[in-house]
């Protein structure tokens, strides 16, 4: 599976997870990100988890660590018009070739020299905010996941709807032959989800997140 998780930025101080455990998607202990000015609330599958993701401290995001990653304006997206996404993808050899003009970003919440590899997308900021992890921050503290109530388990699809000029961009067209991950025409960011190669045949849109499952 290319994705390690996917975050969506709040715009309530994480409130919005409150809908997803209504939904019944059961919670993971979440944490705050010294350094970074984020905060967040966790959801895990199998092999992924969605994150909602808040800034609690507008020094530290504009710190010039920080802010060289442009991860502020996800978190000013109502105001910059930036998608609120982010995409996590999976570190594997060779190196993707994606990732060769990479900034370097190195959070003050990891050990000297463990750096992230940030997309920020900048041309085309409909599209999510995109970055590898060093292969050291899997977290080990999470073994299985939880059991939803909802019924979901594994991630089978990811969509995002981006605008038009952003689908032709190079970014987009590099996953072209991964259909676990498409990028589609919208009007406004919205991430669909799929899980389990919606067995169940239903879907749920959220009120206070772009988002869709569909399971």
């Amino acid at each position: 599976m290319l994705i390690d998780h996917i975050f969506i930025f709040s715009k309530s101080k994480g409130e919005e997870a409150d809908e997803l455990r209504d939904f019944g998607l059961t919670e993971s202990p979440g944490r705050r990100h010294p350094g970074q000015g984020t905060q967040n609330r966790k959801f895990h599958f199998q092999d992924f988890f969605l994150e909602i993701l808040w800034g609690v401290d507008q020094h530290e995001l504009l710190s010039d660590s920080t802010f060289q990653s442009k991860l502020w304006q996800r978190d000013q997206y109502q105001q910059t018009g930036f998608s609120p996404f982010g995409l996590c993808l999976r570190a594997a050899p060779p190196i993707n070739p994606l990732f060769k003009t990479a900034i370097a970003y190195q959070p003050a919440y990891f050990s000297e020299g463990k750096i992230i590899a940030v997309l920020p997308n900048e041309e085309h900021p409909s599209l999510p905010w995109t970055f590898q992890l060093p292969t050291f921050a899997k977290d080990s503290k999470q073994t299985l996941p939880p059991t939803h109530s909802a019924g979901l388990h594994r991630l089978t699809k990811t969509t995002f709807e981006v605008t038009a000029k952003a689908i032709n961009s190079a970014f987009a067209k590099s996953f072209a032959a991964h259909q676990e991950l498409q990028f589609i025409s919208g009007h406004s960011p919205l991430l669909r989800l799929q899980f389990d190669h919606g067995v169940q045949n239903k879907q749920h849109r959220f009120n206070s997140l772009p988002l869709v499952l569909e399971y």
